[in-house]
């Protein structure tokens, strides 16, 4: 991925804090800002000509510190909703010298009306490195704290932002994340392949009010799989809450909560049960198959990247799994209606994909990534690639379509890719972040 590197041929005399964010016309690659341009100037063209794709907006800041130190720009979530806001939260880091200071922003930018959106009245302006609920404004942050004494660690994670959920001090961490309805901390394997986890369950939002996501309850799941010697490895999982099929329920009884569980040999989805449900059968343990697809061998012990991607109803989770040592992939696709399950991806590798290319899929299992430009001969370039479930691979736009810039963050929204990117205007501690989406 390559860097800015054109000049500005400007010197600046102070810092500036305020943030530019400026708006395109429909000429292909060219920057026009419509509004007052700022001190520090005009934003970067980064796409080259013809590539398929179009800036939605910029951002640039000077982020000079103390003496010749430069700060950083960055991204933490972006997500699209319906109506073509585009809601994202980015981050200015400037560093002095007691340290760096870190200022979030959390903004909405209508693509259509390529104006900013005042943020709703119940959203939180107090953000921090956290994400989305997909396809809303809807955003949350989680905090680990460790506490350490005599030998023994423990683990706090709270919810914060608009998504409120705590859960308390235990001998274990797990990996916080955002389904598609509820906050999860997906299970871990601890040592003697025990998985452990939480849900939060037992809270009903409100359709008319996004924001009534609070006061959860929390569930935990301890001594799940214990496996011996003999008996397949869980290597990932995932956990997620769904009331599709249930209509709009009225008790925490008729939440349903699932784990998707990636083993060496086999891919299995599970009902998860509380012992406190009526009807529960204690012989079923915690666990109770509804479906599961044998896999290919490929996968080691060394552990899985995991992405998860819903349809826009949320009736459909798709999830991809990346062996961290081989890089071989798979990918499947959950309808939570019908309780079907689907195998995507393979056994497969990212053709022309990088160490630190970014990724994303569609509900069916497809995967969009980045990638060296040529079929993987212009490591110089970049290209967006598209990988179906039956291993063919396509260019999404025109092949190496950047002038400047690394991508941080790639998404599929609504049938199209977005992905963000930064660069430093060369010769300046003036940085750029652009929102780019697909034609």
């Amino acid at each position: 991925m390559k860097k800015f590197n054109q000049s500005l041929g400007s010197k600046f005399t102070f810092l500036i804090l305020a943030i530019s964010i400026f708006t395109i016309s429909c000429t292909k690659s060219k920057v026009e800002p419509t509004g007052p341009v700022s001190n520090v100037g005009k934003a970067v063209v980064v796409l080259n000509d013809n590539s398929g794709f179009d800036s939605v907006f910029n951002i640039i800041a000077d982020v000079s510190g103390v003496g010749a130190l430069g700060g950083d720009i960055g991204l933490c979530d972006f997500t699209l909703e319906s109506n073509s806001n585009l809601n994202y939260n980015y981050f200015l880091t400037i560093p002095y010298q007691q340290g760096n200071n870190t200022n979030y922003f959390r903004k909405t930018f209508n693509i259509n009306s390529k104006q900013d959106v005042a943020l709703p009245t119940k959203a939180k302006t107090n953000v921090l490195q956290g994400f989305y609920k997909p396809y809303s404004n809807v955003y949350t942050y989680p905090s680990v704290i460790t506490n350490s004494s005599a030998g023994n660690t423990t683990y706090k994670v709270n919810f914060d932002g608009d998504i409120l959920a705590d859960i308390p001090k235990r001998d274990y961490s797990a990996e916080p994340d955002m389904g598609f309805l509820f906050p999860m901390l997906n299970p871990i394997t601890v040592p003697g392949g025990i998985k452990k986890g939480f849900f939060t369950y037992g809270f009903k939002p409100d359709n008319s009010d996004p924001y009534s996501f609070n006061n959860f309850k929390v569930k935990e799941f301890t001594d799940l799989f214990p496996t011996s010697a003999s008996s397949p490895k869980v290597l990932a999982s995932l956990f997620d809450v769904s009331i599709i099929n249930k209509g709009k329920p009225t008790s925490k009884t008729e939440d349903y909560s699932y784990s998707f569980d990636l083993r060496s040999d086999s891919f299995f989805v599970h009902s998860v049960f509380d012992t406190t449900f009526n009807g529960f059968d204690p012989s079923l343990g915690f666990f109770k198959k509804i479906v599961a697809i044998p896999v290919s061998s490929g996968l080691t012990n060394s552990g899985c990247t995991k992405i998860r991607h819903y349809s826009v109803d949320g009736k459909i989770m798709s999830m991809f799994f990346q062996d961290i040592t081989t890089k071989k992939c798979w990918s499947f696709s959950f309808d939570y209606a019908t309780h079907t399950l689907t195998k995507g991806l393979e056994n497969a590798l990212l053709d022309y994909s990088a160490e630190g290319s970014d990724i994303d899929i569609d509900e069916y299992g497809n995967v969009y990534y980045s990638g060296k430009a040529g079929n993987g001969t212009n490591a110089n370039g970049v290209s967006i690639y598209r990988k179906s479930i039956s291993g063919m691979v396509t260019l999404v736009g025109t092949d190496n379509i950047l002038k400047y810039g690394t991508i941080i963050k790639l998404k599929y929204l609504f049938g199209k890719v977005y992905f963000a990117l930064t660069g430093t205007i060369s010769g300046t501690n003036i940085k750029q972040l652009t929102i780019i989406k697909q034609k």
